[in-house]
């Protein structure tokens, strides 16, 4: 391999690392993760890969390898596209069979994607809810769901609807 494309793939091993990395290193974001990895980190892989994204590409450019910089753009490139597909819409009406199902049960039939996760206290007890574009799924101190609630969203924020965990609370 002649030695102009031995930094062109160098330049790609230590992207994959880096993607791998943050994608599969267990990144704790307050404390450390599994493997001892932390937010310092993940921000430390993150500008690691974009630099070396940013040299390899222009490398590629540069020795007129369009191809290889075209596969080092692809994977930005698809990960933007895949995120910027719209949220999906979810109807309190229709998602009443979850009351009375575990957690596992509600992120198995409406994921993760668009979800804010939250806690309240409500009388002493810590309420855990999760709100989705269109619903507000509230769980029990158990874990079990205790509310599948209507729920919109904004462009600003969330916006709870009358009987909403967020509305419930004005008095206390």
């Amino acid at each position: 391999m002649p030695a102009p494309l031995k930094w062109l793939g160098a330049l790609v091993t230590i992207q994959i690392a880096m993607i791998l990395l943050i994608l599969l290193g267990d990144i704790g974001f307050d404390r450390a993760g599994k493997y001892g990895f932390d937010f310092g980190h993940l921000l430390l892989f993150s500008a690691t890969y974009l630099l070396a994204l940013a040299w390899g590409v222009v490398y590629a450019i540069l020795k007129k390898r369009f191809g290889i910089a075209a596969l080092q753009l692809a994977i930005p490139l698809s990960i933007v596209a895949w995120e910027s597909r719209p949220y999906p819409q979810y109807r309190a009406a229709e998602l009443q069979h979850l009351v009375g199902a575990d957690k596992a049960a509600v992120e198995a039939e409406l994921g993760t994607r668009g979800r804010v996760t939250s806690n309240t206290t409500r009388r002493g007890a810590l309420i855990e809810f999760w709100c989705y574009d269109g619903v507000e799924v509230v769980f029990s101190p158990t874990g079990r769901v205790q509310a599948v609630n209507p729920y919109i969203r904004w462009e600003d924020g969330y916006r709870p609807e009358a009987g909403s965990v967020l509305n419930s609370n004005a008095g206390e």
